[in-house]
């Protein structure tokens, strides 16, 4: 008898680990728990805590409490307003904001993943396709995020999800639009590179002109100055000679003659051949 007892409290002790072990759940700060039975819900819990289901009938669900980060592995293609193709790649984070929606129309993370991509991609599609292409790289494009995120978490809080932030990481052409576009801006860089240097060169033609003809004025003018000033110099230089002549012609002969005698005798080799009469040598006599 005692043999068959101890193997039957084995069991006995194995069923009520199983049943005690399926009939209580944890629940960290990190997650929801959807309690469910035979696939209906029969309640949420938000909290962090031990808590009890019914063994084998029902099961508990856990769902992510904290955000996620969606980040997509290839760019979106997207057309601007300017029929411009685009490569556009961004990230989302979201997060579970009502356990109940969610569990009933996504249920696992991988399918919300998916609706949230196609949602916030129309989404993206549908503002960049109401804007040129510099709105969305450079004057727009907080607007166009702001926007974004507010269509987005609208569209999506039916399925008790809420998008915490949409960003744009990189926004470029596509290898073959971009070398188009470089060779486009090249030419024009070229064009507008050529207009500023003929430009320039008419300017320097300009007024390379204009100071080769202040130039000849203002020579002019200093020519037509100096002529006045050393006619009147001229003039004050025979007036003093007059005064001093007629004050004392003797010594003003004296006085011219000492100034020639100055200027032309004692000078290298020079020879002069002069009568001793001449008035040249008057002095000298």
């Amino acid at each position: 008898m005692r043999q068959l007892l101890i193997p039957l409290l084995v069991i006995i002790t194995f069923i009520i680990l199983v049943f005690v072990s399926g009939a209580i759940f944890v629940v960290t700060q990190k997650q929801y728990a959807v309690v469910t039975q035979f696939g209906e819900i029969k309640r949420i819990v938000n909290q962090p805590g031990l808590f009890f289901k019914v063994p084998i009938i029902q099961k508990a669900n856990f769902l992510e409490k904290r955000i996620i980060t969606l980040d997509e592995r290839e760019p979106t293609n997207i057309i601007t307003e300017e029929k411009n193709f685009l490569l556009v790649d961004m990230y989302a984070k979201w997060k579970i904001i009502d356990p109940e929606k969610f569990y009933t129309k996504i249920r696992t993370i991988n399918s919300a993943q998916q609706r949230i991509t196609q949602v916030i991609n129309a989404k993206l599609r549908e503002e960049f396709g109401r804007r040129s292409l510099k709105d969305v790289i450079s004057e727009q494009r907080e607007v166009v995020m702001q926007k974004l995120l507010a269509t987005s978490s609208n569209e999506l809080g039916e399925f008790g999800l809420e998008i915490v932030d949409v960003r744009l990481k990189k926004v470029e052409l596509p290898d073959a639009v971009l070398d188009s576009t470089f060779a486009r801006m090249k030419a024009e860089r070229l064009r507008v590179a050529n207009e500023l240097r003929s430009t320039g060169a008419a300017q320097s033609e300009r007024i390379r002109a204009e100071a080769d003809r202040e130039s000849r004025v203002i020579l002019a003018e200093a020519y037509s100055q100096a002529e006045i000033t050393r006619g009147e110099g001229d003039a004050q230089a025979a007036n003093i000679y007059a005064q001093a002549y007629e004050q004392d012609p003797e010594f003003y002969s004296f006085y011219k003659s000492m100034t020639v005698y100055q200027q032309n005798l004692g000078k290298g080799d020079d020879l002069f051949i002069l009568d001793p009469k001449s008035k040249f040598l008057q002095h000298y006599q």
